[in-house]
């Protein structure tokens, strides 16, 4: 069995409408498609948490790249695949160790990864940003959703 996904994030800042302060926000997209499934399932999250924020659009390619995972695991198939594609290298160089994680929230995210790849088969899939590919493309637009959700649920304003 295989799932095919596409992931992307996106960073905003919004301000609080008493003060002016901004706030980094960050939006997570998700284009998912198992194969035994007719319809994609689309997904898009904001967060604002200050030290995931300070990595910008990453944080919320990183976020949306556990999401899928998580997902799929928690399908609980056998022998279930995923090929994961994604327009920003670390997605895949932390995991490997090409690239050193530095700070709290890659290695967090390169060990949970890890983790994961115990049970589930992750092949990664580097796709360049902003050409037209359909899912990579749709991730975005979901991504930047997901902002502007993050912003209303937090009262700021864009």
């Amino acid at each position: 069995m295989k799932c095919v996904a596409y992931v992307d994030g996106s960073f905003k800042y919004a301000r609080e409408p008493e003060t002016g302060k901004e706030v980094g926000v960050y939006g997570s997209g998700v284009y998912m498609q198992f194969e035994w499934s007719v319809e994609p399932i689309l997904t898009s999250f904001g967060g604002s948490d200050p030290g995931f924020a300070r990595l910008r659009n990453v944080a919320g390619e990183l976020r949306a790249a556990l999401y899928v995972i998580q997902q799929v695991v928690m399908m609980d198939v056998k022998e279930l695949t995923l090929d994961l594609y994604y327009d920003y290298d670390g997605i895949e160089k932390w995991v490997t160790g090409e690239w050193k994680a530095n700070k709290p929230e890659t290695q967090y995210y390169r060990d949970e990864v890890r983790k994961i790849m115990e049970k589930v088969k992750i092949t990664f899939h580097h796709v360049k940003g902003h050409t037209g590919v359909f899912g990579n493309e749709t991730a975005d637009r979901l991504a930047n959703q997901g902002c502007r959700e993050e912003a209303i649920k937090l009262g700021l304003v864009m």
